[in-house]
């Protein structure tokens, strides 16, 4: 495989060429792009590209002093120039300087980059050794992975993260991380007037451009893309990936002509993402109007989701069917029923249940005592509490305890 690298200024240029051709298909390997020679330096030192595709009016160092400054440090390389400028006499320096061809970005197409790209050619691809295959490849070879993990989970998620940890992944898929899943607005109408290949390509590779090497991004269905993040501290509420999101809509938007919707996940882990991921499709799939970041609920109604969320901030409170009802917008008798239908509990269920989740993670502290156990999940009365307890958990408050403190015990002998 040859190595590709673009250098240009023009965001949607650099996207254009990575997607306007399967470079895999015809020997190359994309391995990045840059926005100025001094950027596209850094690149070459770290991947060192066969072939650099380049710009020539560029703020920084343009594309003159990026040729100059290659012909001595990496003479190897064979340029091809890029210019929205069709002068002579750029073309005559560039070629002075040691570019090889000369291309006008305004009439660029598929078929003559690849007659420019085979021109260069001065001897066959080597072949390379194995290590040298799986270097080249290894954003390939990651996402295929994950792929096959998520479609087929075919052997263990313990075995999955073995094989990415060798792969050098941008997400540490050890540990818990978070999905944002971003879909094509009506993507089969998308499809109706132009090429699928394309739109997919140039959405994946302008997310690309935005999340840089902080997640691993792949295509899922249709339009979908998936991307996979590590779970960052600073990420705090999401806020930072809806602001992620909202930059993905609007570069979509205005380069690629796209609407898109998305929905972030909660913390997850490896072996949970393909049931995560589903329903994140789901989620979308029911979606009405365009461009929303929609809340992760499960694949359910947005009434069921906007309840449970009622629920868990007003946990430590006692809470009523009707306040519940009146927060989702929907009658008491009608958010009932859609609530056991929805979930298979009812309301009262559900809100026991979370109340007794939450005390029996208090209780895990020998220093809460049950009283205040019971407090904090707003059941001030010992005995119904011991008995809402005993009903969900099959042990009484103490019992829960004791079990506890046996369970650590044995932990430390």
């Amino acid at each position: 495989m040859k190595k590709l690298l673009v250098v240009d200024d023009e965001f949607i240029v650099r996207v254009g060429i990575r997607s306007i051709i399967n470079w895999e298909d015809y020997g190359y390997t994309f391995v990045g792009d840059a926005s100025d020679g001094e950027e596209a330096l850094e690149k070459i030192a770290f991947c060192h590209p066969d072939i650099v595709l380049t710009d020539l009016r560029m703020e920084n160092m343009d594309g003159f002093e990026l040729i100059r400054r290659c012909s001595i440090e990496f003479p190897e390389i064979v340029f091809i120039v890029l210019s929205s400028h069709n002068e002579f006499e750029d073309v005559r320096k560039a070629m002075k300087l040691g570019a090889k061809d000369y291309l006008f970005k305004p009439t660029l197409n598929r078929e003559e980059l690849l007659k420019a790209l085979k021109d260069t050619e001065t001897q066959e691809v080597r072949k390379g050794s194995l290590d040298t295959v799986i270097r080249d490849n290894l954003q390939a070879i990651r996402l295929n992975l994950l792929r096959k993990w998520v479609n087929d989970q075919s052997g263990s998620a313990d075995d999955v993260c073995s094989q990415l940890r060798t792969l050098a992944p941008a997400v540490d898929f050890s540990e818990p991380f978070i999905i944002l899943y971003v879909s094509v607005d009506e993507f089969e109408k998308q499809n109706i007037h132009g090429d699928t290949q394309f739109l997919k390509s140039s959405m994946e590779n302008t997310i690309c451009q935005i999340c840089g090497s902080t997640a691993e991004i792949f295509n899922y269905e249709k339009g979908d893309m998936v991307i996979f993040m590590n779970n960052d501290p600073d990420r705090e509420n999401s806020a930072g990936t809806e602001e992620l999101f909202a930059n993905i809509r609007e570069y979509c938007r205005r380069y690629i002509g796209l609407d898109v919707s998305g929905t972030i996940s909660p913390q997850t882990n490896i072996a949970q993402a393909p049931s995560v991921i589903r329903i994140c499709e789901d989620t979308l799939n029911q979606r009405t109007g365009r461009a929303k970041l929609l809340p992760y609920n499960g694949g359910q109604r947005n009434e069921i989701a906007e309840a449970r969320e009622y629920i868990a901030k007003h946990i430590g409170e006692q809470i009523s069917v009707q306040d519940i009802a009146a927060a989702a917008c929907i009658s008491e008798s009608y958010f009932s029923h859609l609530f056991k239908k929805e979930t298979g509990r009812s309301v009262v269920d559900y809100i026991n249940r979370q109340k007794v989740e939450k005390a029996a993670a208090l209780l895990e502290n020998p220093r809460v005592k049950v009283a205040e156990a019971a407090a904090q999940v707003g059941l001030d009365n010992a005995n119904y509490f011991s008995v809402i307890f005993k009903k969900v958990t099959g042990l009484s408050p103490l019992e829960y305890r004791e079990k506890i403190k046996s369970a650590q015990k044995g932990v430390k002998s």
